[in-house]
């Protein structure tokens, strides 16, 4: 078991990723609601008739029900790889955790003015409040998990009750 710590650590530090060199002492990740589990899911991962162009399109992640200003907290520790504008999300953050896995949060109001590309993001930390920014029908928090670069349903990697 040491052995495979050890040289986990060693490839990390190769790829100089500072998540993937945090992760290699604390084991994998493990994903938190990112409303504080009051969150109510408007739409799932898949397939569905997009709200707004009414056609057929892949859904890659899962809308949240929210009200204007809720507070969205990272999911799971990691490094914004992006916190910014994005055309049809609005307000857009994503984190890159390790383990090959990057959490997307979209149509935030606001993005917590302490964040910029590379910052440092822990577990539970604000990223912003919830809004309606870009392509939506209303207030949501669109909520993505992805891992290697493809998109999974995040209701398999969040808590239960």
């Amino acid at each position: 078991m040491k052995t495979v710590a050890i040289l986990t650590l060693l490839l990390s530090l190769l790829s100089f990723d500072p998540a993937v060199v945090e992760s290699a002492n604390n084991g994998s990740v493990s994903f938190i609601n990112p409303l504080n589990d009051k969150a109510v899911v408007l739409s799932n991962f898949g397939m569905r008739t997009h709200p707004i162009l009414r056609t057929q399109k892949m859904h890659k992640g899962i809308d949240f029900k929210v009200s204007e200003g809720d507070k969205v907290y990272a999911s799971e520790k990691g490094i914004v790889l992006f916190a910014g504008e994005k055309e049809k999300f609005g307000n857009f953050i994503m984190v890159k955790h390790s383990d090959g896995f990057v959490t997307r949060y979209a149509h935030l109001g606001r993005i917590d003015k302490e964040l910029s590309n590379g910052s440092k993001v822990e577990k539970g930390q604000l990223l912003g409040l919830a809004g309606k920014s870009g392509q939506t029908t209303g207030p949501v928090l669109h909520f993505e998990i992805l891992l290697d670069g493809e998109p999974q349903d995040p209701l398999k990697y969040l808590p239960h009750d």
